[in-house]
């Protein structure tokens, strides 16, 4: 149940804690970032309220289920999504009044076209297991990294999506944002490379 207070508590406020980045980091990329973070943690918080409701051992009378927290925490997710919804258009309506409109304007057609078209990349998911590194590392280099004109913002989703585990945890002391991406790879990779298996790097 603690958990799942302090993944309300993270949903709740989600967007407020990207407003405290200040203005000079709330990029178009840190902005699509934390909402994919912001939907992973409504569908962890999604599936550990069933998870609460079937349990025998939880109390049904205990504040979270008295007070419909699920329902609560529902609107905030949706509140927040809204909110950054209404940024990403606020960010993108400023950078097309900077400079050369029509280039930027094509940069944002290019990388919202790429979105649009990608499939859906099904790697599976990497809990650390040293067994299977090698399998996870080579495909996503091959799907994701090696994919032309694949926006960096992208690959670092598409990398906090199927990373599981400790190195899930390592990664998320990376900040948000494509730029960020080389870094975020080059902390699995340290990672994963031991003394041991020096060549799977």
């Amino acid at each position: 149940m603690e958990a799942q207070l302090k993944r309300a508590g993270l949903i709740s406020r989600s967007f407020e804690n990207f407003g405290k980045l200040g203005r000079g980091l709330m990029t178009m990329g840190a902005c699509l970032s934390r909402m994919e973070q912001l939907k992973k943690r409504w569908e962890e918080f999604e599936k550990n309220h069933e998870t609460l409701e079937e349990s025998e051992d939880v109390d049904k009378k205990d504040d979270y289920f008295v007070q419909d927290q699920y329902s609560i925490v529902y609107e905030a997710f949706l509140t927040n999504l809204g909110l950054y919804q209404d940024h990403l258009l606020k960010v993108k309506k400023e950078t097309l009044q900077i400079g050369a409109q029509p280039k930027v304007d094509e940069s944002i057609a290019e990388m919202d076209f790429n979105r649009a078209k990608l499939p859906a990349i099904v790697i599976g998911d990497f809990s650390g297991d040293i067994q299977d590194w090698v399998r996870f590392r080579d495909t996503f280099k091959e799907m994701v990294i090696e994919r032309p004109n694949l926006p960096a913002i992208f690959k670092m989703n598409y990398l906090r999506t199927y990373v599981k585990g400790e190195a899930e945890e390592l990664l998320r002391e990376v900040p948000s944002g494509g730029e960020h991406f080389p870094t975020a790879w080059k902390v699995l990779l340290s990672l994963m490379t031991t003394s041991d298996y020096s060549s799977i790097s």
